[in-house]
């Protein structure tokens, strides 16, 4: 979660800022088995019990990262979001083609994006 919150502070204190993300499928392939099977590698000793609940949240937000990485949207409005920003910090907002890598996208290509 630090990660997540550096991130979403990087540019409030009015200096340009840069994220990069880094992703392969096979970080959510390794992610979701360490979910379902918590105790793999573990002495019978060691067991833990599983705890259905837990797992299904844990699935749910490895899903939600996965939908952020393939998102069309700005990703700096995802994250104000995700981080709960106020509504009126979320509006001033302006894409100038250096928001993220999907509003220059939209620069250079001339596709929409889609803000929220």
């Amino acid at each position: 979660m630090k990660k997540l919150f550096l991130a979403g502070r990087a540019g409030r204190d009015g200096m340009q800022s840069e994220c990069l993300l880094y992703y392969s499928e096979v970080d959510y392939e390794l992610q979701s088995y360490l979910i379902q099977n918590p105790n793999h590698g573990k002495r019978s000793k060691n067991v833990l019990p599983v705890d259905l609940n837990f797992q299904r949240e844990q699935m749910m937000l490895l899903q939600r990262m996965v939908n952020f990485v393939h998102s069309k949207k700005c990703r700096r409005v995802e994250m104000l979001c995700y981080l709960e920003a106020k509504e009126d910090e979320i509006k001033k907002i302006i894409i100038n083609g250096e928001c993220c890598d999907n509003c220059s996208r939209v620069l250079n290509d001339g596709t929409s994006l889609h803000l929220i």
